[in-house]
């Protein structure tokens, strides 16, 4: 998974201008099953697409820790933020967001989006170490 990401995150950062950081624990990051890590590959993906195309952000962090039974993926950019009132009523873009939050529960994770206007975005997506209980 992180060669992956950190190849995708390279390429994204030469087309975006964008400048994104990878951080990943100072131990080995655990393997993940070959579907939760494709899952997990997307949403970043997506998540990254909606920085570049809505944030106005200038820049981006990847982290991955591991809590619990979980790998913790956050994703986060100092761009404008979203209102997380309006996405509620169902204004502004969102079928993104549903799209990774599927993906994560998916394969038995969460998915939780912190924002504000002015003050940037963070996606936080939870999956399983381990395949047990993924459907």
């Amino acid at each position: 998974l992180m060669p992956a990401v950190g190849q995708y995150l390279h390429q994204y950062s030469l087309q975006s201008g964008i400048h994104v950081d990878l951080v990943t624990p100072g131990r080995d990051t655990p393997r993940l099953s070959p579907l939760v890590e494709i899952q997990l590959l997307r949403i970043i993906q997506e998540a990254l697409a909606n920085v570049r195309k809505h944030a106005s952000a200038s820049r981006a962090a990847v982290r991955f820790d591991t809590e619990g039974g979980f790998l913790v993926a956050t994703i986060e950019d100092d761009g404008r933020g979203i209102d997380n009132g309006q996405q509620a009523l169902g204004r502004g873009p969102r079928f993104g967001l549903q799209t990774m939050r599927e993906r994560a529960e998916s394969v038995g994770g969460t998915f939780t989006v912190e924002s504000a206007p002015g003050h940037g975005t963070t996606v936080i997506v939870k999956v399983p170490l381990s395949a047990e209980g993924v459907a």
